[in-house]
C-alpha cells in the first residue's frame, strides 16, 4: 500500500500531523500511519502513551 492523496506515512508522531489529519477529514477521508518510514518500513513508534492520548 503506497502513500497517495489518501495514505500517508509518518516516522514518528508530532502535534503537527494534526493538521494533516483535519485535511483528510475535510477533503475525501484518509489514513495516517505513524511508525512507517518513507521507504514503507514497519519502525514502531516511542512514547505510545502520548498518541493514545489522542484516541
Amino acid at each position: 500500500m503506497p502513500e497517495h492523496q489518501n495514505i500517508e506515512w509518518k516516522r514518528e508522531w508530532k502535534d503537527d500531523w494534526l493538521a494533516q489529519l483535519c485535511g483528510f477529514a475535510n477533503a475525501d477521508g484518509g489514513t495516517l500511519w505513524i511508525g512507517i518510514d518513507d521507504a514503507g518500513r514497519v519502525r514502531g513508534v516511542e512514547q505510545v502513551e502520548h498518541i493514545e492520548a489522542w484516541g
